[in-house]
């Protein structure tokens, strides 16, 4: 899908993995944060599970991930001037 012969080929796909990748994944990250606080308001909350790292090394991940998209597209955008 994502191919120079796919549907959005070129810039178009590292524009899109850098929406989803930046923009996208630190706006599910602060959904994520915002839920999980509201969870840990009763005393009895227990995170056994590490959620809450994951999701952080996740946003992470997907934000790092856009930034290769974003100079990816700036190559491609610069290349014909």
């Amino acid at each position: 899908m994502f191919r120079a012969g796919g549907i959005l080929g070129g810039p178009a796909s590292n524009l899109v993995g850098l929406a989803v990748g930046s923009v996208l994944g630190f706006i599910a990250l602060g959904w994520f944060a915002t839920a999980d606080n509201r969870r840990q308001v009763p005393s009895r909350y227990a995170n056994l599970s590490g959620t809450r790292r994951i999701v952080c090394w996740t946003a992470i991940t997907a934000w790092g991930l856009g930034i290769v998209h974003a100079y990816f597209l700036g190559l491609e955008i610069t290349r014909h001037l």
